[in-house]
Formats: structure tokens, sequence, C-alpha cells
């Protein structure tokens, strides 16, 4: 079986090694990922993405995630940031008080929102705090109407 490890350096040797000998595979293009806890007490572990340095994000800063592929970027006043995370489980491990799925590649903070603009069938067109604007999708018309209270 195929893995990839999202890991910090100092631990990926040894989980290398560990996971070999178990006859696992270790691959970048696996499906399934281990990684390290990414939210430990309100931060979010991402990488940057210029350096693929990990960096900590304060979950208040983030503005939205999106997918594409396999990679997604999270959004934040100071920048994109690049998670390996797939995006079902980042919005599985963000507060659904905060944070609301709005398509199928997009999540969205809540209080980020700046303008929500009505369109024909079904849709709406938000307007976030950095001027970006996302597509509430069918699929997700209701629910996010729901999660709004509107």
């Amino acid at each position: 079986m195929k893995i990839q490890l999202n890991v910090p350096k100092a631990q990926e040797e040894e989980l290398i090694k560990i996971l070999t000998e178990k006859g696992f595979e270790i691959s970048d293009d696996a499906i399934y990922v281990i990684s390290e806890r990414e939210i430990v007490s309100g931060k979010l572990a991402v990488r940057a993405p210029d350096t693929g340095e990990r960096v900590f994000l304060d979950i208040d800063s983030i503005l939205y995630v999106e997918s594409y592929g396999h990679q997604m970027e999270v959004t934040t006043d100071k920048g994109t940031y690049i998670s390996s995370d797939r995006l079902y489980h980042l919005e599985e491990m963000l507060d659904e008080r905060l944070f609301v799925r709005v398509s199928k590649s997009a999540i969205v903070a809540k209080r980020r929102i700046h303008e929500i603009k009505p369109t024909f069938s079904m849709k709406f067109i938000l307007i976030m705090d950095d001027k970006k604007q996302l597509e509430v999708t069918r699929s997700y018309y209701n629910s996010f109407r729901s999660a709004l209270g509107i």
C-alpha cells in the first residue's frame, strides 16, 4: 500500500524506516496521507509557498481555503499558504460555527464575507474581505443559507 508522509523532517526518517519494514511504500502520489495533527490550539499547520517551511496560522486569520487538484491554498490577510490535506479533511477540522463549505473546491470564513450577491438559478457570489469573488454553487446553496441564517 502506498502512503504519503506529511510530517516534520526530524520525524520523517524514523517513520519511513518503520513503515517500509511493515510493507508500506512511501510515495508523494499516494491517496493515503499520514500527517501530524494539523490543528493545535487554534492554529493550522501549513507550508509557506516559496520556502516550503512549516508555518502555524491562527485559525482567525483564515479568509478561505480553495482546492486546486490535490493542493489546498489557505488564504489569509498576510498571504496564501499550502496545505496537503484534502478539502474534506480541512472542513472536518475547522469549526462549523466559523467556516462554511460553499462549493466542491472552497470553504470560507463566515465573518470574512464582505458581501453576498444573489444570482439566478440558486447561487450566490461572495465578495470576501480581500475582494476575491467566490461562488456558492447550487449543491451548497441550501446548506450555506442555513449556516448563515438567511
